[in-house]
């Protein structure tokens, strides 16, 4: 009894400097108020991943982060840009100034000379238990509300972790979302699982994570341990992941139809998971492990469909402590990560000879 209450006191003393030293709002006051299925407009408030900075999220009157205003056009002579996606377009738990697409408005403006607003829409679905970004059935939903902002460029940000959340039924927008959940097939029971879980009530076990996983060859190898949700590194698709990529296939293809009468492109912008980067920035060499297999089969649908790829992956080849790039425990890109993303965004604009980005806005 003894040794179990001096274990209990270490936990609780453990779990008291933790969150102490590493507080934590992941949900902000305007999520928590979000206005239908949107933060609330005109709102701000703080807030901080576990392993990042204090920072003030702001939203204009659409329910946006974004550059400017929604409610009117962008300034004369300048381009704006529409963002669609899930967490990572959203530069969720990101200071906005460090977001991919502030990056990105910096290096086109600076490249073409031209100022760029970006407008990014953003879905939430919040329950005391969850807060979840939606799928491509309710990205798809949102692309007329997209296109009323008149940009002259659509993003829309894949991230793997928008494949693994698959609805049943695959891709169909006009299935009541209310009716259908993700499928999700049963992780093989491994490290990562089970800290994730433990993650969740224990802010020990997040910093805990935080320091671990600067030892790259750890996470690679249990996250390989991860079941389903890690096949998608295997060379050869498993028949759920051939699943997964026909309904981003016939996501792509929905959304390239219905911006083609506007005349505006779409951009598909690859961002890679924490164990991607990993695995191309230190060369990590794994028997029937590819690192980059995922973003070619991406940039091989946005090609089908007419669409710009920007491939993020690739662009962590060269980076030297990648781990310093993503928050560790987390999984998300933080604002470092997101500037690798956005200056990846931005070349793929610039160098799309297809397009000509820098070329057309000087035509305009």
């Amino acid at each position: 009894m003894l040794s179990l209450l001096t274990v209990l006191v270490m936990a609780a003393g453990a779990e008291g400097v933790a969150r102490l030293f590493w507080p934590e709002q992941w949900v902000d006051a305007c999520m928590r108020a979000a206005d239908g299925e949107k933060p609330k407009a005109n709102c701000s408030d703080m807030a901080k991943a576990v392993e990042g900075p204090w920072f003030e999220a702001r939203y204009n009157e659409c329910g946006y982060r974004a550059t400017g205003p929604c409610d009117k056009p962008p300034p004369a002579g300048t381009e704006r840009i529409a963002v669609l996606g899930t967490s990572t377009s959203f530069g969720f738990l990101v200071p906005f100034e460090h977001t991919w697409f502030v990056r990105t408005a910096h290096d086109l403006a600076e490249e073409c000379g031209r100022p760029v607003d970006v407008q990014s829409l953003v879905q939430i679905n919040r329950t005391p238990e969850h807060l979840d970004f939606g799928d491509f059935n309710i990205i798809a939903r949102r692309l007329p509300e997209a296109i009323a902002l008149k940009p002259q460029l659509v993003v829309l940000v894949v991230t793997p972790y928008d494949l693994t959340e698959m609805p049943d039924g695959g891709f169909n927008p006009v299935i009541d979302p209310e009716t259908v959940k993700p499928t999700v097939q049963p992780a093989r029971a491994g490290i990562i699982e089970f800290a994730k879980s433990l993650k969740q009530v224990s802010r020990t076990v997040s910093v805990a994570q935080h320091f671990i996983y600067r030892d790259t060859n750890l996470y690679v190898w249990t996250y390989l341990h991860y079941g389903d949700k890690a096949a998608f590194l295997h060379a050869q698709m498993t028949p759920r992941w051939q699943e997964r990529i026909a309904y981003l296939d016939a996501a792509v293809d929905y959304i390239s139809a219905q911006l083609k009468p506007t005349g505006t492109p779409l951009v598909v912008a690859y961002a890679p998971a924490e164990v991607e980067g990993y695995l191309i920035a230190d060369k990590i060499q794994i028997p029937d492990v590819d690192g980059e297999s995922l973003a070619r089969t991406v940039g091989a649908i946005a090609g089908r469909h007419g669409a710009i790829f920007a491939d993020g992956a690739s662009a962590f080849q060269g980076v030297h402590d990648v781990q310093n790039y993503f928050y560790r425990a987390d999984g998300h890109l933080n604002g470092a990560g997101h500037e690798v993303f956005g200056d990846a965004v931005a070349g793929a604009l610039i160098s799309a000879k297809s397009f000509g980005y820098c070329d057309r806005q000087a035509a305009r």
